[in-house]
């Protein structure tokens, strides 16, 4: 099996490299990369729910492959964004910021394209990462994560879908599900300024009670416990 952190690409060629996630380019001829970092508090700040949630991946996806006008478009803003930055001092933040909100837009309707796709066809290699990557996608969306609809996108039987998962990612499908949901709203609680309530809305919690008592039953203490906890300026920072 290829390594899964090592890709490949021509020119034009466009990544969203989640964080946490190692990767690698084999370079055999000269070549230019354009890297653009993007932080949660910018995404969260600059783009709809929708382009949102698609961006947090935790596994690396494949290559964007934009086409046609998408492509043109694409190229034109990382071009616009490398001439701004080599004016220096003089270079226009709200031009660079419009850009790169638009190429991002881009890349999360491919994501999310991609995550609604059908993939019973695909290769197991495909499948699983596909699955990975609609769970995370869809991880504010628990009604479109229940069994009955990941059978349908899948391909797989409810008898077998929880052995599937748990053969390849040595956890059982719900644990994974539950996990990724409390992380993002931790993530949520300790640097959003969203009241409980809109976390619970945001993340598709009937209201806060059921929210408040999920993350209690994983972490032991409330949402706004863990926001307090986290911005006591006694913590440590983390090494």
């Amino acid at each position: 099996m290829s390594d899964p952190c090592k890709f490949k690409y021509v020119a034009g060629s466009l990544f969203l490299i989640p964080p946490n996630t190692t990767h690698c380019f084999s370079v055999s001829k000269r070549s230019k990369f354009i890297f653009v970092r993007f932080t949660d508090r910018y995404i969260d700040e600059q783009l709809a729910d929708r382009a949102k949630h698609s961006l947090y991946l935790s596994y690396a996806t494949a290559r964007i492959s934009l086409s046609g006008m998408q492509l043109k478009s694409a190229e034109t803003l990382f071009e616009l964004i490398e001439s701004e930055l080599s004016l220096g001092q003089n270079f226009s933040e709200k031009i660079i910021q419009n850009s790169a909100n638009i190429v991002l837009m881009e890349a999360a309707r491919f994501l999310v394209n991609s995550a609604d796709a059908q993939v019973q066809n695909a290769d197991e290699t495909a499948r699983e990462m596909h699955m990975i990557q609609y769970i995370q996608t869809h991880i504010h969306q628990p009604g479109l994560l229940r069994i009955d609809n990941l059978v349908r996108l899948f391909g797989l039987s409810k008898n077998y879908i929880g052995r599937y998962f748990k053969d390849r990612f040595q956890e059982s499908l719900q644990q994974y599900i539950a996990r990724n949901r409390i992380k993002r709203v931790e993530y949520l609680a300790a640097n959003s300024l969203m009241s409980i309530k809109e976390i619970a809305y945001d993340m598709g919690f009937a209201d806060s009670s059921h929210l408040i008592k999920f993350f209690k039953r994983y972490c032991g203490m409330s949402p706004m416990q863990y926001r307090a906890m986290c911005n006591s300026p006694k913590r440590k920072p983390a090494t």
